[in-house]
């Protein structure tokens, strides 16, 4: 704001600019003003600060990264500035698609950083602004991906047999299996009711569990 009242902070851009010294109250005639330099305004960038929102999943499912972009100064906004942010995590692999993850490679359930990174700023304004990358940087506030155990679900049979009499166990087998894990989970049977002289769990081809 200079002296005369007049707010000139949304009037430039970050830049350099010369200061000029005006003399009033002398006459310039009396006065070599040669040695008056001129000074400089330096107006550095404005800083943006992104925060990536934390998250919660289950495994096996999508989940979106996303986050917010904030210090926009003099009306600036979104609509003139345009900061290209990005969101990753080590949480989630495998093809990514506008910030969306499909878990289709084994991801362990539990708690990994959302890393939220500005590549560039364009824009009207853009030049105008800039983000801290670096590590610890006040600019970045990285967020929290909560990956949550999936609840696996199935059903055993019941089993009637005589004593001293072979049975098989069985089962409907497991439901809600994740993406990434179909044809690899399995299941098996066992109970102390038998024993397995093999010691093995229940075959097709019938094994010898007469020893009860």
């Amino acid at each position: 704001v200079y002296e005369d009242g007049t707010d000139h902070t949304a009037d430039v851009n970050a830049d350099g600019y010369a200061i000029k010294a005006n003399v009033t109250g002398v006459n310039a005639n009396d006065y070599d003003l040669q040695e008056i330099k001129d000074g400089k305004l330096t107006i550095n960038q404005a800083h943006l600060h992104v925060t990536a929102a934390n998250k919660s999943t289950t495994y096996g499912d999508v989940v979106g990264l996303t986050g917010t972009v904030a210090g926009y100064v003099n009306g600036d906004s979104s609509a003139n500035v345009n900061a290209n942010v990005s969101y990753t995590t080590d949480g989630l692999i495998a093809s990514k698609n506008d910030g969306v993850y499909d878990q289709t490679n084994h991801v362990q359930a539990g708690g990994y950083v959302i890393n939220a990174s500005v590549s560039s700023i364009g824009g009207e304004k853009g030049g105008n602004y800039v983000v801290d990358n670096t590590e610890g940087s006040k600019d970045i506030t990285n967020g929290v991906l909560t990956i949550n155990k999936r609840v696996l679900t199935g059903t055993v049979d019941n089993t009637t047999t005589t004593y001293g009499q072979i049975t098989e166990l069985t089962g409907s087998g497991l439901s809600n299996i994740a993406k990434q894990d179909e044809g690899k989970a399995g299941v098996s049977y066992t109970t102390v009711g038998y024993i397995d002289v093999n010691d093995n769990h229940v075959y097709e081809d019938g094994p010898d569990y007469t020893e009860d």
